[in-house]
Protein backbone atom coordinates (compact mmCIF):
# COMPACT_ATOMS: atom_id res chain seq x y z
CA UNK A 1 0.00 0.00 0.00
CA UNK A 2 1.25 3.20 -1.06
CA UNK A 3 1.19 6.13 1.17
CA UNK A 4 2.63 9.86 2.30
CA UNK A 5 3.02 11.53 5.42
CA UNK A 6 1.16 14.07 7.24
CA UNK A 7 3.05 15.89 10.44
CA UNK A 8 2.16 15.95 13.72
CA UNK A 9 -0.27 19.17 14.66
CA UNK A 10 -0.88 19.33 10.62
CA UNK A 11 -5.06 19.77 11.87
CA UNK A 12 -4.07 22.58 14.20
CA UNK A 13 -0.96 24.54 12.04
CA UNK A 14 -1.18 28.55 12.70
CA UNK A 15 -1.32 28.83 8.43
CA UNK A 16 -4.32 27.59 7.89
CA UNK A 17 -6.04 30.51 9.78
CA UNK A 18 -4.04 32.52 7.13
CA UNK A 19 -4.80 30.56 4.63
CA UNK A 20 -8.75 30.58 5.77
CA UNK A 21 -8.77 33.98 5.75
CA UNK A 22 -7.47 34.65 2.36
CA UNK A 23 -9.73 32.53 1.01
CA UNK A 24 -12.79 33.42 2.86
CA UNK A 25 -13.69 29.46 4.17
CA UNK A 26 -13.45 28.27 7.18
CA UNK A 27 -10.38 26.37 9.13
CA UNK A 28 -11.65 22.83 8.70
CA UNK A 29 -12.48 23.07 4.94
CA UNK A 30 -9.03 24.11 3.90
CA UNK A 31 -7.74 21.44 6.22
CA UNK A 32 -9.63 18.93 4.45
CA UNK A 33 -9.09 20.67 0.77
CA UNK A 34 -5.37 19.95 1.95
CA UNK A 35 -5.35 16.64 2.93
CA UNK A 36 -6.83 16.10 -0.45
CA UNK A 37 -4.13 18.12 -2.36
CA UNK A 38 -1.06 15.61 -0.26
CA UNK A 39 -3.46 12.63 -1.59
CA UNK A 40 -3.56 13.56 -5.02
CA UNK A 41 0.58 14.75 -5.34
CA UNK A 42 1.39 11.53 -3.62
CA UNK A 43 -0.27 9.57 -6.65
CA UNK A 44 0.93 11.39 -9.27
CA UNK A 45 3.87 9.84 -11.07
CA UNK A 46 6.06 13.30 -10.43
CA UNK A 47 5.07 13.06 -6.95
CA UNK A 48 4.56 16.74 -5.60
CA UNK A 49 2.75 17.40 -8.28
CA UNK A 50 -0.49 18.77 -8.66
CA UNK A 51 -0.62 18.15 -12.75
CA UNK A 52 -4.69 16.69 -12.85
CA UNK A 53 -6.26 18.24 -9.82
CA UNK A 54 -9.63 18.68 -10.53
CA UNK A 55 -11.11 21.24 -8.13
CA UNK A 56 -14.48 21.09 -9.12
CA UNK A 57 -14.33 17.50 -8.38
CA UNK A 58 -13.55 18.23 -4.85
CA UNK A 59 -15.57 20.66 -4.50
CA UNK A 60 -18.84 17.99 -5.12
CA UNK A 61 -16.73 15.26 -3.43
CA UNK A 62 -17.19 17.55 0.00
CA UNK A 63 -20.56 18.66 -0.87
CA UNK A 64 -18.46 22.65 -1.25
CA UNK A 65 -20.28 25.73 -3.19
CA UNK A 66 -18.74 26.20 -6.74
CA UNK A 67 -15.50 27.85 -6.38
CA UNK A 68 -14.43 26.92 -2.78
CA UNK A 69 -11.42 24.53 -3.62
CA UNK A 70 -10.13 26.57 -5.95
CA UNK A 71 -9.95 29.59 -3.82
CA UNK A 72 -7.97 27.81 -1.17
CA UNK A 73 -5.65 27.01 -3.75
CA UNK A 74 -5.20 30.45 -4.74
CA UNK A 75 -4.10 31.45 -1.24
CA UNK A 76 -1.87 28.25 -0.73
CA UNK A 77 -0.50 29.79 -3.82
CA UNK A 78 -0.09 33.27 -2.20
CA UNK A 79 1.35 31.96 0.85
CA UNK A 80 4.09 30.40 -0.97
CA UNK A 81 2.51 26.66 0.13
CA UNK A 82 2.34 25.63 -3.76
CA UNK A 83 4.65 27.40 -6.61
CA UNK A 84 4.66 26.12 -10.34
CA UNK A 85 1.74 23.43 -9.64
CA UNK A 86 3.55 21.80 -6.99
CA UNK A 87 3.99 21.52 -3.74
CA UNK A 88 6.46 23.73 -2.33
CA UNK A 89 9.67 21.24 0.25
CA UNK A 90 7.87 17.95 -0.95
CA UNK A 91 11.04 15.62 -0.87
CA UNK A 92 12.01 17.52 1.78
CA UNK A 93 8.92 16.37 3.73
CA UNK A 94 7.81 13.61 1.95
CA UNK A 95 10.85 10.57 1.37
CA UNK A 96 10.85 8.27 -1.06
CA UNK A 97 8.79 5.34 -1.08
CA UNK A 98 10.18 3.57 1.95
CA UNK A 99 8.99 0.27 0.42
CA UNK A 100 11.79 -0.11 -1.59
CA UNK A 101 11.13 -2.49 -4.70
CA UNK A 102 14.49 -2.99 -5.75
CA UNK A 103 15.05 -3.86 -2.16
CA UNK A 104 12.69 -6.23 -1.76
CA UNK A 105 13.58 -8.18 -4.90
CA UNK A 106 17.20 -8.17 -3.82
CA UNK A 107 16.29 -9.48 -0.45
CA UNK A 108 13.42 -12.06 -2.52
CA UNK A 109 16.36 -13.47 -4.62
CA UNK A 110 18.74 -13.96 -1.69
CA UNK A 111 15.90 -16.03 0.03
CA UNK A 112 15.26 -18.26 -3.23
CA UNK A 113 18.86 -18.85 -3.47
CA UNK A 114 18.73 -20.10 0.54
CA UNK A 115 16.19 -22.15 -0.10
CA UNK A 116 17.56 -23.64 -2.95
CA UNK A 117 21.02 -24.64 -0.67
CA UNK A 118 18.71 -25.89 1.72
CA UNK A 119 16.71 -27.98 -0.77
CA UNK A 120 20.22 -29.46 -1.70
CA UNK A 121 21.10 -30.38 1.83
CA UNK A 122 18.12 -31.88 2.75
CA UNK A 123 18.19 -34.12 -0.47
CA UNK A 124 21.11 -35.30 0.99
CA UNK A 125 20.26 -36.20 4.39
CA UNK A 126 17.29 -38.43 3.20
CA UNK A 127 19.95 -40.54 1.21
CA UNK A 128 21.44 -41.30 5.01
CA UNK A 129 21.18 -44.91 5.29
CA UNK A 130 20.46 -44.73 8.91
CA UNK A 131 17.46 -42.03 8.60
CA UNK A 132 13.89 -43.40 10.44
CA UNK A 133 11.04 -43.60 8.30
CA UNK A 134 9.74 -40.77 10.96
CA UNK A 135 12.11 -38.43 10.79
CA UNK A 136 11.62 -39.10 6.41
CA UNK A 137 8.06 -38.20 6.73
CA UNK A 138 8.74 -35.30 8.93
CA UNK A 139 11.18 -34.01 6.67
CA UNK A 140 8.69 -34.35 3.96
CA UNK A 141 5.93 -32.17 5.80
CA UNK A 142 7.99 -29.29 6.53
CA UNK A 143 9.09 -28.88 2.72
CA UNK A 144 5.64 -29.46 1.49
CA UNK A 145 3.86 -27.25 4.26
CA UNK A 146 5.59 -23.81 4.05
CA UNK A 147 4.49 -20.88 6.24
CA UNK A 148 1.33 -18.91 4.66
CA UNK A 149 3.19 -16.45 5.50
CA UNK A 150 6.20 -16.59 3.41
CA UNK A 151 3.67 -18.00 0.28
CA UNK A 152 1.69 -14.30 0.74
CA UNK A 153 5.58 -12.37 0.72
CA UNK A 154 6.30 -14.68 -2.15
CA UNK A 155 3.15 -13.35 -3.94
CA UNK A 156 4.09 -9.72 -3.53
CA UNK A 157 7.64 -9.80 -4.55
CA UNK A 158 6.21 -11.67 -7.53
CA UNK A 159 4.68 -8.75 -8.37
CA UNK A 160 6.87 -5.66 -7.33
CA UNK A 161 8.80 -7.67 -10.04
CA UNK A 162 6.18 -7.02 -12.62
CA UNK A 163 5.35 -3.47 -12.13
CA UNK A 164 9.09 -3.19 -12.22
CA UNK A 165 9.43 -4.34 -16.22
CA UNK A 166 6.49 -1.29 -16.38
CA UNK A 167 7.47 1.48 -18.23
CA UNK A 168 6.59 4.34 -15.94
CA UNK A 169 8.07 7.48 -17.63
CA UNK A 170 5.80 10.34 -18.49
CA UNK A 171 7.15 13.30 -20.36
CA UNK A 172 5.23 15.75 -18.35
CA UNK A 173 6.44 18.82 -19.93
CA UNK A 174 5.19 17.75 -22.99
CA UNK A 175 2.06 17.41 -21.52
CA UNK A 176 1.88 20.80 -19.88
CA UNK A 177 2.96 22.63 -22.86
CA UNK A 178 0.60 25.43 -23.82
CA UNK A 179 -0.53 26.68 -27.08
CA UNK A 180 -0.02 30.17 -27.97
CA UNK A 181 -2.86 30.38 -30.12
CA UNK A 182 -4.89 28.92 -27.27
CA UNK A 183 -3.50 31.57 -24.96
CA UNK A 184 -4.57 34.65 -27.27
CA UNK A 185 -7.84 33.73 -27.03
CA UNK A 186 -8.01 32.70 -23.61
CA UNK A 187 -6.68 36.03 -22.89
CA UNK A 188 -9.68 37.49 -24.71
CA UNK A 189 -11.92 36.05 -22.65
CA UNK A 190 -10.53 36.86 -19.23
CA UNK A 191 -10.50 40.35 -20.29
CA UNK A 192 -14.29 40.05 -21.04
CA UNK A 193 -14.81 37.78 -17.77
CA UNK A 194 -15.91 40.52 -15.04
CA UNK A 195 -14.99 37.98 -12.45
CA UNK A 196 -10.85 37.52 -11.92
CA UNK A 197 -10.70 34.79 -9.61
CA UNK A 198 -8.81 31.31 -10.39
CA UNK A 199 -7.00 32.16 -13.45
CA UNK A 200 -4.90 28.81 -13.88
CA UNK A 201 -7.92 26.65 -13.20
CA UNK A 202 -10.14 29.37 -15.42
CA UNK A 203 -7.18 28.37 -18.00
CA UNK A 204 -7.37 24.67 -18.10
CA UNK A 205 -11.06 24.47 -18.37
CA UNK A 206 -11.13 26.47 -21.86
CA UNK A 207 -7.66 24.74 -22.56
CA UNK A 208 -10.05 21.27 -22.65
CA UNK A 209 -12.95 22.93 -24.72
CA UNK A 210 -10.24 23.28 -27.87
CA UNK A 211 -11.45 26.64 -28.63
CA UNK A 212 -11.35 28.56 -32.16
CA UNK A 213 -12.58 31.63 -32.84
CA UNK A 214 -15.75 30.80 -33.56
CA UNK A 215 -16.42 29.71 -30.00
CA UNK A 216 -14.53 32.83 -28.40
CA UNK A 217 -16.99 35.16 -30.17
CA UNK A 218 -20.29 32.70 -28.72
CA UNK A 219 -18.37 33.58 -25.23
CA UNK A 220 -18.34 37.17 -25.61
CA UNK A 221 -21.38 37.68 -27.16
CA UNK A 222 -22.92 36.27 -24.42
CA UNK A 223 -20.88 37.88 -21.93
CA UNK A 224 -22.03 41.32 -23.42
CA UNK A 225 -25.30 40.85 -22.71
CA UNK A 226 -24.62 39.54 -18.97
CA UNK A 227 -22.14 41.94 -18.01
CA UNK A 228 -25.26 44.37 -18.16
CA UNK A 229 -27.86 42.41 -16.17
CA UNK A 230 -29.05 43.33 -13.18
CA UNK A 231 -27.69 39.83 -11.30
CA UNK A 232 -24.55 40.45 -12.63
CA UNK A 233 -24.02 43.93 -10.79
CA UNK A 234 -22.81 41.93 -7.59
CA UNK A 235 -19.63 39.95 -7.86
CA UNK A 236 -20.97 37.23 -5.54
CA UNK A 237 -23.42 36.64 -7.62
CA UNK A 238 -21.39 35.77 -11.22
CA UNK A 239 -19.79 32.02 -11.16
CA UNK A 240 -16.15 31.88 -10.85
CA UNK A 241 -15.08 31.75 -15.12
CA UNK A 242 -13.79 28.12 -14.34
CA UNK A 243 -17.66 26.66 -13.58
CA UNK A 244 -18.85 28.77 -15.90
CA UNK A 245 -16.47 27.03 -18.70
CA UNK A 246 -17.16 23.93 -16.79
CA UNK A 247 -20.69 24.29 -17.19
CA UNK A 248 -21.06 25.56 -20.79
CA UNK A 249 -23.19 28.56 -19.79
CA UNK A 250 -22.76 30.51 -22.96
CA UNK A 251 -25.02 27.93 -24.99
CA UNK A 252 -27.86 28.59 -22.11
CA UNK A 253 -30.71 29.97 -24.33
CA UNK A 254 -30.82 33.67 -22.55
CA UNK A 255 -28.15 35.28 -20.20
CA UNK A 256 -29.29 35.95 -16.48
CA UNK A 257 -32.45 38.33 -15.60
CA UNK A 258 -33.69 36.48 -19.07
CA UNK A 259 -31.23 38.77 -21.34
CA UNK A 260 -33.23 42.07 -19.71
CA UNK A 261 -30.16 44.45 -20.51
CA UNK A 262 -29.89 47.58 -18.15
CA UNK A 263 -29.72 50.79 -19.88
CA UNK A 264 -26.70 52.41 -19.49
CA UNK A 265 -26.73 55.71 -17.71
CA UNK A 266 -26.20 58.55 -20.21
CA UNK A 267 -23.58 60.93 -19.78
CA UNK A 268 -24.42 64.78 -19.70
CA UNK A 269 -22.86 67.78 -20.52
CA UNK A 270 -23.03 70.30 -18.04
CA UNK A 271 -23.03 73.37 -20.52
CA UNK A 272 -25.47 71.59 -22.16
CA UNK A 273 -27.61 71.98 -20.06
CA UNK A 274 -26.70 75.25 -19.06
CA UNK A 275 -27.44 76.36 -22.81
CA UNK A 276 -30.79 75.00 -22.75
CA UNK A 277 -31.81 76.65 -19.68
CA UNK A 278 -30.34 79.93 -21.62
CA UNK A 279 -32.61 78.76 -24.36
CA UNK A 280 -35.56 78.50 -22.78
CA UNK A 281 -34.68 82.22 -20.70
CA UNK A 282 -34.68 83.97 -24.51
CA UNK A 283 -37.18 82.34 -26.07
CA UNK A 284 -39.43 82.93 -23.01
CA UNK A 285 -38.87 87.05 -22.97
CA UNK A 286 -39.09 86.55 -26.88
CA UNK A 287 -42.74 85.79 -26.70
CA UNK A 288 -43.46 88.60 -23.47
CA UNK A 289 -42.13 90.88 -25.83
CA UNK A 290 -44.26 90.16 -28.72
CA UNK A 291 -47.05 89.99 -26.91
CA UNK A 292 -46.54 93.15 -24.98
CA UNK A 293 -45.88 94.74 -28.65
CA UNK A 294 -49.55 93.18 -29.56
Amino acid sequence: MDWFRAHHGITSDTKWAVIARKSGQCIGTVVSVWIAILDHASQNEDRGSLYGFDAETIDALYGYDDGVTASIITALETKGVIFGNRIVNWEKRQPEREDNSSERVRRFREKQQSAEVQQKEDDSSNCHDDETQCNALKRNVTHCNAPDKNREEQRREENISNIHKTPTHVDFASENRRDGRVDGLFEKFWDAYPRKESKKAAYEKFQRLKPDDLLLQKMLNWLAVARNSDQWQDQTKIPHPSTWLHQRRWEANTPPNGGMIRAPAQKVNPWEKINNRLDAMLAKEASEAEEAVL
